[in-house]
């Protein structure tokens, strides 16, 4: 067979398949709606698929975001707790460092009152001291005179 032939021979084929084709669905129409009710039937639940993920992905998202603010929620009042306990601790270091300020300056003044306590002490033994070194010079002195006095009237009998 040589190539023209063979194309007439596949068109003649072609033709009695597509008449064969035509005839049967012009006798029988169910094939076709079957088909068509398939198709429709595939496509509803397709389209009813889709909706269903779309919902779960919604309901999904919807879930995220409640998650990111409850979150966010605890992680403020946990910073606002930190913040709080933070300045009592500032607070209670404040009021020590002053406690602590008190009792130095109080300590101080007792130090300075004792000192001033020893210088007068001090003071008083000074003059206590002094007044006894003078009755001591003036009783030697006396002594003196008296020891001469009597040298000089036993000088002047002999």
């Amino acid at each position: 067979m040589n190539g023209n032939m063979k194309r007439t021979v596949g068109m003649a084929m072609l033709m009695a398949f597509m008449a064969g084709g035509l005839a049967a669905c012009d006798k029988d129409e169910a094939p076709a709606d079957e088909a068509e009710q398939s198709m429709e039937e595939s496509a509803n639940e397709a389209e009813q698929s889709m909706e269903e993920a779309g919902d779960a992905a919604e309901e999904a998202m919807d879930d995220a975001g409640a998650a990111v603010d409850e979150s966010a929620d605890d992680a403020a009042a946990a910073a606002d707790e930190a913040g709080d306990e933070m300045g009592a601790a500032a607070d209670d270091a404040m009021n020590e460092a002053d406690q602590m300020a008190d009792d130095a300056g109080q300590a101080m003044d007792e130090a300075a009152d004792d000192a001033q306590q020893t210088a007068e002490d001090a003071g008083q033994a000074m003059d206590d001291a002094a007044g006894d070194a003078m009755d001591d010079a003036g009783q030697a002195m006396e002594d003196a005179g008296n020891s001469m006095q009597e040298s000089a009237e036993e000088e002047t009998t002999n």
